[in-house]
């Protein structure tokens, strides 16, 4: 068995070995090695800078700690649209509602409009089906909704 290794080439397509090398020559192409991988930490701490730059934008637009831009990143000038603010909670306004007689999705949907509550969804009769549907305070019976029996 061969326990010798070969002498590496010093640079990539030359006949050059680290063997053939003088001291001074092997200093400076150790100096050249120490140079080069130097450039290339330098360029990736950049990129590393770089991309903790872009983390921290992230992390904070997700957090919401960051007003985060005025505008949206892709040079629109919408802002999307504007929810409207109603007073109180819709489930709220449904029980208020039910406590006067049970009601079909439907016509909670309207009752909830002629009070005042205040959508811009084309479907509020889905939307009052989801509170219903998610609240345990509401039931339905027959195709009517109620409110619960108070649990002692």
């Amino acid at each position: 068995m061969n326990s010798t290794r070969p002498l590496r080439k010093v640079r990539p397509g030359t006949d050059l070995s680290v063997s053939q090398l003088s001291v001074r020559e092997l200093y400076q192409e150790l100096q050249r090695r120490v140079d080069n991988l130097q450039e290339q930490r330098t360029r990736l701490l950049e990129q590393l800078d770089e991309i903790d730059r872009e983390l921290d934008v992230v992390q904070q637009l997700k957090s919401g700690t960051s007003e985060g831009p005025s505008r949206p990143s892709n040079g629109s000038t919408r802002t999307g649209r504007k929810r409207p603010t109603n007073e109180r909670p819709l489930k709220d306004i449904l029980e208020e509602l039910l406590r006067e007689q049970s009601m079909s999705k439907k016509d909670l949907a309207d009752a909830a409009l002629d009070a005042g509550y205040q959508t811009t969804s084309k479907k509020f009769e889905n939307n009052v089906g989801v509170v219903l549907y998610g609240d345990d305070r509401f039931v339905i019976t027959d195709g009517l909704w109620s409110l619960a029996a108070p649990s002692d």
